[in-house]
């Protein structure tokens, strides 16, 4: 049932589906065309393919339009965004990172899964209040620039949860 919901926002928001072929010995959740759910259900990447697909849309929303050509938005493949070979173009991809992160908790609290879990993996529980509020009005602002609404990301959440 989640995973049918994954399909739905994929396309809701204009993110195409499909398998990333491992590029010279690299697995991909995105290539720059498509997103590869397949290889987060199958366990081929993470441990929780559906708090995970929902990061990585969390990510092409947060991400500019102009940045949806390159594997993994730009932001690298990882915690160490250097390390293997993928084009970094953000300047604070760490921020990029957040960003998406308190996106996808959103998203996955708006269509009624338990978020509290993805909350405690991503190190909210670290953050004081205080950050997590600018944090979140940061957000609106940041996914505005890229054309889109806060809430109305939200509200087709829920609507496609229904």
């Amino acid at each position: 049932m989640r995973r049918r919901l994954i399909q739905k926002l994929a396309r809701s928001f204009g993110i195409k589906l499909g398998h990333c072929a491992r590029v010279d010995g690299r697995a991909y959740s995105y290539n720059g065309e498509v997103l590869d759910i397949r290889a987060r259900y199958d366990g081929y990447m993470g441990k929780r393919p559906d708090s995970d697909c929902m990061h990585d849309i969390a990510h092409h929303l947060c991400a500019s339009a102009d940045r949806h050509h390159l594997p993994e938005w730009g932001l690298g493949d990882g915690v160490d965004w250097r390390s293997r070979g993928c084009p970094v173009v953000v300047p604070d991809p760490l921020r990029e990172e957040s960003m998406a992160s308190l996106l996808g908790i959103l998203m996955e609290r708006r269509a009624g899964w338990e978020w509290r879990e993805t909350f405690r993996l991503h190190n909210w529980k670290e953050r004081t209040l205080t950050d997590i509020v600018a944090l979140r009005r940061e957000l609106g602002t940041w996914v505005v620039r890229n054309g889109h609404s806060l809430e109305a990301i939200l509200g087709v959440v829920e609507a496609k949860a229904k």
